[in-house]
């Protein structure tokens, strides 16, 4: 297994399959600049998919993981740090089948 980054202060960058982007700790905004995405927060029962120009709060308690949503198709994001004001769910749930088996479009 490959080691995550943890997300430290603003920037942009992108993600590849099998690199997953940690955020523990830290409040602020991810937003996704291009591709798409799949969201984990610590806790909350529901996985989130974001598309480019798509964001997500996070607040100071959270543990969130992101990654890539298809193989083969990165996603270039970003992240604010501290940022954020507002509640921490900017992106609604999508329905997916079976999250163990994602499926590209």
């Amino acid at each position: 297994m490959k080691s995550q980054f943890y997300a430290s202060r603003a920037g942009s960058r992108s993600l590849v399959w099998g690199e997953p982007l940690r955020i523990a700790q830290l409040a602020g905004e991810f937003a996704v600049l291009g591709g798409r995405v799949w969201l984990t927060r610590e806790g909350d029962p529901e996985d989130y998919v974001l598309d480019a120009g798509e964001t997500f709060d996070i607040t100071a308690s959270d543990v969130v993981v992101v990654e890539p949503w298809c193989r083969g198709e990165p996603a270039l994001i970003a992240w604010r740090p501290g940022r954020s004001a507002r509640l921490p769910m900017a992106a609604s749930p999508r329905e997916t089948t079976d999250l163990g088996l994602r499926t590209c479009a």
